[in-house]
């Protein structure tokens, strides 16, 4: 006859039920931990790779990584945009998405990083020229999270020349939470559509959130110059160069307010600082249309030749040149340089570039 099990003779059996359960986890934990570890390593691998320019060894790297570790949004994110960078747009989708699905099927999921994982595949088919795509996620993404998703594309809108859809994103971002970054792009994006005044508003504005905003300072003293306020111009611009002395843009700007203000000397020294700093090919623009002001045709020309050579496919460039040949007395130098100045405007609108 069977026993009858009482309340007794059950406890040893559901301790060692509990035991042998919590034993399981234990050993599935401690596997999930392993496999992480081997994951991350293969993406330090592959990071290794990247440097040495082994474009095979890399992408492999990044596949044992998602391999071994499929469900962490830790290394399916990394990988994804590893993918991206190498311009294997499909994978790095398709790990995106995988991110997006494992996020969606919790039950507390994160609406901001569901936004985030959207505006990243949003980048990734921008990226890749697939437009309307890319238009449709962010869309989503600002369902998920107005201020993340209208943040992202006011980004790619400002890449695309369209300043005032991205003035309107920003202002939308704005609604949701104050940020002196995003005040600095918005009066970025309205100087460049020549809403200087209220450029200036948002650039002080991101100087009452931030006081140490270097790059808010350095834009208002544009904004400044602008309006020909050259002394308040000036003033940012050492402001800004304090809080960040090797920014070499920064003492472009500082150069066109001495040169407004006469101060030739000091100008051609802010000219020569910026480009210890990067030679760049817009400081030898910019600084060659004081030097021709001043009278300094030659040395003027110099700068231009250089920006041709840096820069041979903009037309601008040409008819800068063309314009100061033309001055100086080389009239077949003028025409040549307006002539491949024509021809590239031309071409130029025969490219058609999507705007949205």
């Amino acid at each position: 006859m069977m026993r009858r099990l009482d309340k007794l003779s059950l406890v040893p059996l559901l301790c060692w039920l509990i035991l042998l359960t919590t034993s399981a986890q234990a050993d599935n934990l401690k596997e999930k931990k392993q496999n992480t570890a081997e994951a991350l390593q293969s993406l330090k691998r592959a990071i290794e790779y990247g440097k040495q320019g082994n474009k095979e060894g890399v992408e492999a790297e990044c596949n044992k990584a998602v391999g071994k570790d499929p469900d962490s949004l830790a290394i399916l994110l990394p990988a994804a945009k590893i993918f991206a960078f190498l311009g294997n747009h499909n994978r790095a989708l398709e790990l995106i998405d995988r991110s997006i699905l494992l996020t969606k099927s919790k039950q507390t999921g994160n609406a901001r990083l569901i936004a985030e994982l959207y505006v990243n595949r949003g980048n990734v088919n921008h990226q890749a020229g697939r437009i309307q795509a890319s238009i449709d996620d962010y869309k989503i993404a600002i369902e998920y999270d107005p201020f993340v998703g209208h943040r992202a594309r006011a980004y790619v809108r400002t890449q695309q020349r369209n300043y005032k859809g991205a003035v309107e994103d920003y202002t939308e971002a704005l609604k949701y939470k104050e940020d002196d970054e995003l005040y600095r792009q918005r009066g970025t994006a309205r100087y460049t559509i020549r809403e200087v005044d209220e450029a200036v508003k948002d650039f002080s504005r991101a100087l009452q959130l931030n006081p140490k905003n270097a790059g808010a300072y350095a834009r208002r003293g544009d904004a400044r110059v602008r309006l020909k306020d050259y002394k308040g111009a000036l003033d940012d611009f050492n402001r800004a160069i304090k809080l960040e002395p090797d920014n070499a843009i920064t003492y472009v700007g500082r150069a066109i307010a001495k040169a407004e203000m006469n101060d030739r000397k000091g100008a051609l020294e802010d000219f020569e600082r910026s480009l210890k700093l990067d030679e760049n090919s817009s400081v030898y623009l910019c600084r060659s249309e004081y030097l021709a002001k001043w009278g300094d045709s030659s040395e003027a020309l110099a700068d231009l030749d250089k920006v041709v050579q840096a820069r041979p496919e903009e037309s601008a460039v040409y008819a800068e040149r063309s314009k100061l040949k033309l001055m100086r007395g080389d009239f077949f130098g003028a025409q040549d340089d307006f002539a491949k100045s024509i021809g590239i405007q031309i071409q130029d609108q025969l490219k058609a570039t999507p705007k949205y």
